[in-house]
């Protein structure tokens, strides 16, 4: 999993997300809505990812194909995931194709704690449960972390 999500990184790195990466290698292009979805799979193990596809979403967002992102999610991501990104991206920059994307995403089916790392620990999960944001918890997630770009 660890070499999917720098690989993730890499092509995130291609579309001028904010990412730091150790080297730049060289990859076949993937386009955005697969990378967008393929994200999505790995956004709950790895929040650093979560916090990048807010950000190159948000960086690209006029070159997204609504249709395909869900179609691409549907295939090879999680659209509840989805739904959280969409949503932290609306909130920071209003623009309505964020919308058209969220009101496509199902809530997460049950109501879980959002990150699997805070899951696993029983203080932090405390800690989650106690004090969650109104996003997450819209999409049927606990979370309490969330740093919203400049």
């Amino acid at each position: 999993m660890e070499n999917r999500i720098d690989m993730l990184f890499q092509h995130w790195y291609d579309f001028d997300a904010e990412v730091f990466v150790a080297e730049k290698i060289g990859m076949e292009k993937i386009a955005l809505e697969t990378l967008v979805a393929e994200s999505t799979l790995f956004c709950r193990d790895c929040s650093r990812l979560l916090w990048v596809t807010i950000d190159g979403l948000s960086k690209n967002i006029e070159k997204v194909n609504i249709a395909k992102v869900i179609v691409q999610t549907q295939e090879k991501g999680d659209l509840s995931v989805l739904g959280v990104i969409a949503d932290a991206c609306y909130q920071h920059s209003l623009n309505p194709i964020y919308l058209k994307i969220s009101h496509k995403c199902p809530k997460n089916k049950e109501k879980q704690i959002f990150f699997y790392r805070i899951a696993k620990s029983k203080m932090a999960a405390q800690i989650t449960l106690q004090n969650p944001l109104p996003l997450f918890l819209k999409w049927n997630f606990y979370c309490n972390e969330l740093r919203y770009l400049s």
